[in-house]
């Protein structure tokens, strides 16, 4: 006889192997195991399928190769899984079954690499499960890996045979049964929902859209300058402004999806909407709470000193947007007129004809808002006198939605003279070039981001 573990010569009537310690023969624990049925295998493998579904077309419309990319994400998700604390996918933790190794512990890389390998490229192995004594698929016995049900027997920890004493009395402990109904007590479903959601966004690959979206949107970049300069009134205004173009950019993604691959949208919104709710601590991030800090911030900066037309001009805007957010009628009024009072305070102090360029068209938005059309038009007109482009280009618009000849309207132009001004310092409006640049940056430094947060997990689990 030899011993399993370094196959040594050893008694036939020996318990522990006298060159490695090992025990020699199968502990009562491992002989009174449940192993999991053929019907929850295939249930949890159904609902693991859906789960994977998602982040695998969206691979797939990355790379354009369907099989390839469903490998590469079933590889990622299955074997990380498995190799955490719980031993097993969202599927199996649902249905109560767990991945163990020939001692009932925690299965090793090599083992998981194995496993999932097979299992992915024989996809019809598992029924091989119907037909063996331990309910063993085919991707089970390269391994040596089995599926155990945790809701009839427990299922113990990795043993080690430090002395013989101790693994005697733990091998000769009785196997305790423990009800369905106090498993499920110990489930944690929120900090399921919390792994797997934290997973998905540190995955490499499926999220390059989202980082594309992020970066062309500025809230990437406006989350760096929050960073760097947390108490300034600006970054957080600016930081709302990007949202609110991230959700508006976002929005047609999602349209774009839905009328090119619908199923696909409705299985990823499915699920995240299903992530979410069984997530207890999720609340979705209010942008509103960004103009809060603004408002609060500028009060502060003014107060204290030394300010500048600029924090005035910032808080304008902060109650401005504050006002057009606000359902309540007497509130949005208030909010739109302490935007305008401040506004017109920071145009008088304002020295630089640049600026005060800019802050006359943000008027002209703000009377829009209350509304009053004559003023909108006397701020937006005195900002384009003063050589702001943007100004000059809704003046344009105005006018030719209200049906004035195209000859006359081509004689609304900068005066000559007057130095063209077509950037914004109190927006976040990069030119195109700026973008794209940002685009590149933020895409690339997101995924090496991710590629190192998903290496140094698996890293982890070894």
């Amino acid at each position: 006889m030899k011993c399993p573990s370094c196959e040594a010569p050893t008694n036939q009537h020996a318990n522990f192997c006298a060159s490695c310690g090992q025990p020699l023969q199968q502990s009562t624990a491992a002989l009174d195991r449940t192993y999991a049925s053929f019907g929850k295998r295939l249930g949890a493998y159904v609902i693991d399928s859906v789960i994977i579904a998602i982040p695998g077309i969206m691979l797939n419309g990355i790379l354009d190769m369907f099989y390839v990319s469903m490998f590469i994400v079933s590889m990622l998700y299955f074997t990380i899984m498995e190799q955490t604390s719980q031993r097993a996918t969202l599927g199996k933790k649902w249905l109560h079954v767990v991945v163990v190794d020939e001692q009932g512990g925690t299965i090793t890389v090599g083992q998981s690499l194995m496993r999932n390998f097979v299992k992915t490229i024989f996809a019809y192995g598992g029924f091989v499960a119907l037909f063996t004594k331990k309910n063993q698929a085919l991707h089970d016995f390269l391994p040596k890996t089995y599926v155990l049900d945790t809701a009839t027997h427990a299922v113990a920890a990795p043993k080690t045979a430090s002395t013989q004493q101790s693994v005697v009395a733990e091998t000769q402990a009785p196997v305790q049964k423990v009800s369905s109904t106090d498993h499920t007590k110990d489930v944690n479903f929120g900090e399921i929902s919390r792994k797997v959601k934290k997973g998905l966004s540190n995955m490499p690959g499926i999220t390059i859209m989202n980082d594309a979206v992020m970066s062309l949107s500025g809230v990437r970049k406006q989350m760096e300058y929050l960073k760097e300069e947390p108490k300034e009134p600006i970054n957080w205004l600016q930081y709302y402004e990007c949202l609110a173009t991230y959700d508006k950019m976002k929005l047609g993604v999602s349209w774009f999806r839905l009328v090119t691959n619908p199923a696909s949208f409705v299985i990823s919104k499915g699920i995240s909407t299903g992530l979410n709710v069984a997530d207890d601590e999720y609340e979705k991030f209010d942008p509103i709470s960004c103009l809060k800090k603004a408002v609060v911030l500028s009060h502060e900066k003014i107060k204290v000193g030394p300010y500048e037309p600029f924090d005035i001009a910032i808080l304008a805007k902060a109650y401005f947007y504050l006002g057009i957010n606000e359902e309540d009628v007497t509130k949005k009024t208030n909010y739109v007129k302490k935007s305008i009072q401040y506004l017109s305070k920071a145009i008088e102090l304002e020295k630089k004809q640049r600026f005060k360029a800019e802050y006359f068209f943000y008027l002209g938005q703000f009377y829009g808002a209350v509304p009053n059309e004559k003023l909108r038009v006397k701020s937006l007109n005195l900002s384009r006198k003063l050589g702001f482009v943007p100004a000059c280009d809704v003046l344009k618009q105005m006018f030719r939605d209200k049906g004035m000849p195209e000859d006359e309207i081509k004689y609304i132009e900068i005066p000559l003279g007057e130095t063209h001004i077509d950037t914004f310092r109190l927006t976040y409006k990069p030119k195109l070039e700026k973008k794209l640049e940002n685009l590149v940056d933020g895409v690339v430094k997101g995924q090496k981001e991710k590629f190192v947060k998903t290496k140094q997990t698996l890293q982890s689990m070894k």
